[in-house]
């Protein structure tokens, strides 16, 4: 539960986001393009350059949101890439391991196969000519 505030109009008008236009306390700019929105992040870049040297007060503070969110996206996907790469070599190695293993066990049992037909009598030309 949220604390009562009192209600009148400077205090609605400050929840909806009213602000002074003499001392704004945020301004929100829209961009067309990624080109312009890097356009204008290099002006105030330029601009707070400028200011730091004569005064500080003048500074703009700014929070590229579209930035912050592409690098959490960024964060997120990287995180989930390691995961998949470390399932796909888990699974690679398993595989190698069994192939490993089925073909010594094939090779095993085919030679046991070759010596009870050779001890019975079969010739090689008919039954081995495929080794």
């Amino acid at each position: 539960m949220t604390t009562p505030t009192k209600a009148d109009a400077n205090t609605n008008l400050i929840t909806l986001g009213y602000q002074e236009r003499n001392n704004p306390s945020t301004i929100s700019f829209y961009f067309k393009d990624f080109a312009s929105k890097e356009d204008f992040i290099k002006f105030l870049d330029n601009y707070n350059k400028k200011m730091k040297k004569i005064d500080k007060e003048k500074v703009i503070e700014y929070t590229d949101i579209t930035g912050v969110m592409i690098s959490s996206v960024k964060i997120i996907v990287d995180s989930v890439s390691y995961v998949l790469i470390a399932f796909v070599s888990i699974s690679l190695i398993v595989s190698s391991i069994m192939i490993g293993i089925i073909t010594y066990i094939s090779v095993l049992e085919r030679t046991k196969e070759i010596g009870i037909l050779r001890a019975i009598g079969a010739s090689k030309k008919k039954y081995f000519k495929y080794l």
